[in-house]
């Protein structure tokens, strides 16, 4: 069942399994995980105050679980009255600012700066940054100066395993600033990664993340996460997308 979903997917599958599901009912008899023992647990993490999310999450796991022994015949059917799902909370997408993703690159190294400019100027997922290879780079130049280009996103990396991205292959333009920190790819073996943290390495899971939080921190600016980087580039494309993401790309061209 599990080899089937994402690695991400898979991932979380584990920790709940690992966290909630086989301290609660490891010892139990398969007939005996019914409706009424699936509510006591969310009564539990309720009281724990855990997120409506955690407790989705379990719930989501646990009738998986029960789903696939229903398949293989272990139980008769699926046990009637399993809590529903909680709604989900609502939260609202803080969008970071030009100023701010601005701060951010100015504020990062080298390293760190090539590597938050992919999420802010490509859109890129954390794990595309960390699966990107220099392969994937298509950067023409005139006069040996970068001016635009596409990435190729071909993978994602997450927990050391490659996997399709969340929303598949796609080519995506590459702006004249974001050209200008990869005019380096160009050198080094074509299987080599893109994005290589202080170290000279590949960037590991929550490698990205951490660097994002210390420079943001440093920066003074405010509690967005480094999805965020991601969101002002979609944002981005949205608002150019008023006349068209052709006359977005070319006003990012340097004046003259």
């Amino acid at each position: 069942m599990l080899t089937d979903l994402k690695v991400t997917t898979r991932r979380g599958y584990a920790l709940v399994l690992d966290r909630h599901l086989l301290p609660t009912f490891g010892e139990l008899p398969l007939a005996q995980v019914d409706g009424a023992a699936a509510a006591e647990l969310d009564l539990a993490l309720s009281k724990q105050d855990r997120a409506r999310a955690t407790r989705n999450n379990v719930q989501i796991v646990l009738r998986s679980v029960l789903r696939f022994a229903t398949t293989r015949g272990y139980l008769a059917g699926l046990p009637p009255a399993l809590p529903r799902l909680k709604a989900a909370e609502k939260s609202i997408l803080e969008i970071p600012s030009e100023r701010d993703i601005d701060t951010i690159l100015a504020s990062a190294v080298p390293s760190q700066r090539l590597a938050f400019a992919l999420m802010a100027h490509a859109g890129l997922r954390p794990n595309e940054v960390r699966a990107l290879r220099r392969r994937d780079v298509l950067l023409p130049g005139t006069n040996h100066a970068a001016e635009g280009g596409f990435l190729s996103v071909r993978e994602g990396r997450s927990y050391g395993q490659s996997h399709t991205p969340k929303t598949g292959q796609r080519e995506i333009p590459i702006t004249a600033p974001l050209a200008r920190l990869l005019e380096h790819v160009e050198h080094g073996p074509k299987d080599g990664r893109v994005a290589l943290n202080q170290q000279g390495k590949p960037w590991g899971q929550y490698g990205l993340t951490q660097a994002f939080e210390r420079v943001r921190d440093r920066a003074g600016l405010g509690g967005w996460s480094v999805y965020g980087l991601r969101h002002f580039a979609i944002t981005s494309w949205l608002r150019a997308g008023k006349r068209n993401l052709l006359v977005y790309l070319f006003r990012c061209q340097p004046d003259g």
